[in-house]
């Protein structure tokens, strides 16, 4: 019998036609892929006379005659050659673990073992059928077999740069919780921490798989984040401190934002380690994917910001870490940086704007190199735009809480910020908006110390600008937040002079002769009936 079936797997592909043979050498002369081949030749397989055989013969094994198959086997899963035996091989163990797991059982471990590197085949379809079939036996092995699997698969999917090697880990995990799900739930600490890793790959398909795992095994993400977090930050500052390629750096940045993100200011917790892995890791020169690495850091800063309370000493090296990222030259690099210091320094509340004033007011209004305009790469100008707008929120985001610190700044900025409206695109007049709207913000309580009256003129003529711009609806939606925030800061104050009232009315004025949309006017409306005391209406 063991020798009947072993000659029936291995006639799988001596008795297939020759005709799949002499199409894997020609798929791109008959318009076909490598995939859609192998899936064929795949079902043909499973349909085949050997094929059902072999199921019949399943109904007679005992013990005995397994045992003396196993070595057969294992030599089959190992060695065998052709798609067809392979593939017949994996289904064959899926059909012992369905109706003789008793007499597999004592041979689990070794069928394991020797699928955990057939799992590696180039095919695809064969990969996905040892994947099932180590999902069904999994139930079967010892706790330690399928740690080591787990070990082996995370090797695989951390340190292979092939996409097609990298997709097997998820396969395996996958099929694992859906087939052999009691031993998944003993290992869920093993197996989680890295499927919410890989939930953040930049292959979409890995990703996906990766993303039907941590979905499929567990309720609740926040939860699940929170129960699994120490094995999640060991994981990551593995990979981070070990791995040489990128994009697992990048990967680790964006898992480690929503670690914090989900947990919120449980992070602190954890910041003790977390603050100097990703400083060590942002340390040297740019490369693709670090600003995910500097945008994890700023996010477990924000929600862990309790931490500094009694380590100062750390947000000092945060603070000059995150400024230290935001004036490299890199442009691509530049661009999320300055957004990155904007959302830390306003989180945080720093005080750091005497150190970035200028140097935000240079990137502001920097037009890039003298040479840009002769080169071919048409996303230069958008970049230099999109770094500016950026160079303005952070102006806005960076701008101080402090009184005495307002007093020194308010008036220059914000005469920077009108001036800026003139010329300017549609997305930077957006950003100096805010920018504008953040600093009246700021100044709520210190109003009238920090702004003077030519100041809030010049702002108020710059808003009017863009309160009347025809062309893009966002743009007047901006200015009247903008409009909003100023009067809400100045109405109850000396700066509500009467010719600052004057301006403001004939801004409000302007814009309802030319809006129609109601969204926009009628709140206009309700700032001039403050003003003024009469309705429109």
């Amino acid at each position: 019998m063991a020798d009947l079936i072993s000659t029936l797997l291995e006639s799988l592909t001596v008795l297939e036609p020759q005709v799949m043979s002499y199409l894997t050498f020609h798929t791109a002369s008959y318009n076909i892929t490598q995939e859609q081949l192998d899936s064929s030749r795949l079902s043909a397989a499973k349909s085949s006379p050997m094929m059902e055989a072999i199921d019949s013969c399943v109904e007679n094994l005992d013990e005995n005659v397994l045992e003396s198959l196993m070595p057969k086997l294992l030599n089959i899963i190992k060695k065998g050659v052709g798609l067809p035996t392979k593939a017949g091989s994996a289904r064959f163990v899926v059909t012992l673990v369905m109706r003789a797991p008793a007499y597999l059982r004592p041979f689990a471990d070794s069928v394991l073992k020797a699928m955990t590197s057939a799992i590696n085949d180039r095919s695809h379809a064969v990969r996905k059928s040892f994947a099932t079939a180590v999902g069904h036996i999994a139930k079967l092995c010892s706790i330690q077999a399928v740690q080591r699997l787990i070990g082996s698969m995370r090797t695989v999917y951390t340190d292979s740069e092939e996409s097609e090697m990298r997709s097997v880990p998820g396969i395996v995990a996958l099929e694992m919780s859906r087939f052999s799900n009691d031993m998944f739930a003993k290992l869920n600490s093993e197996i989680l921490p890295l499927a919410f890793v890989g939930r953040h790959d930049a292959d979409s398909g890995i990703k996906t798989v990766w993303t039907e795992v941590w979905e499929e095994n567990t309720a609740s993400a926040s939860n699940a984040v929170k129960l699994y977090m120490e094995e999640l930050l060991q994981l990551c500052s593995t990979l981070l401190s070990t791995t040489p390629s990128w994009n697992i750096k990048k990967q680790v940045g964006l898992s480690l934002k929503n670690v914090a993100t989900a947990v919120g200011s449980a992070i602190a917790t954890q910041m003790n380690s977390v603050i100097p892995l990703l400083v060590e890791a942002l340390a040297g020169r740019t490369w693709d994917g670090k600003e995910a690495v500097l945008d994890a850091l700023v996010t477990v800063s924000l929600e862990g910001k309790e931490y500094f309370l009694q380590n100062s000493t750390q947000l000092e090296l945060v603070t000059k870490v995150v400024i230290r990222e935001a004036k490299k030259n890199n442009k691509t690099y530049k661009r999320p940086a300055l957004e990155c210091l904007g959302r830390y320094i306003d989180g945080v509340r720093v005080d750091a704007f005497e150190e970035l004033k200028d140097y935000l007011e240079d990137m502001a209004v920097d037009e890039g190199d003298a040479d840009e305009d002769d080169n071919d790469d048409v996303r230069g100008n958008p970049l230099n735009l999109a770094i500016r707008a950026n160079a303005f929120k952070a102006l806005g985001k960076c701008f101080p809480y402090e009184s005495i610190s307002q007093a020194k700044s308010a008036n220059e900025i914000l005469v920077f910020l009108a001036k800026g409206v003139n010329g300017n695109a549609w997305n930077t007049k957006l950003a100096i908006l805010e920018a504008i709207d953040n600093v009246f913000s700021k100044c709520a309580r210190n109003v009238e110390k920090a702004v003077n009256e030519s100041t809030l003129i010049l702002v108020i003529q710059a808003v009017h600008t863009c309160l009347v711009d025809g062309k893009y609806t966002s743009v007047r939606e901006s200015s009247l937040a903008a409009i909003r925030q100023c009067y809400a800061q100045i109405k109850e104050t000396p700066l509500l002079s009467e010719i600052v009232r004057v301006a403001l009315l004939a801004a409000i004025d302007e814009a309802l002769s030319k809006e129609s949309l109601p969204s926009i006017s009628e709140p206009l409306k309700e700032v001039r009936r403050q003003l003024t005391g009469m309705n429109l209406d």
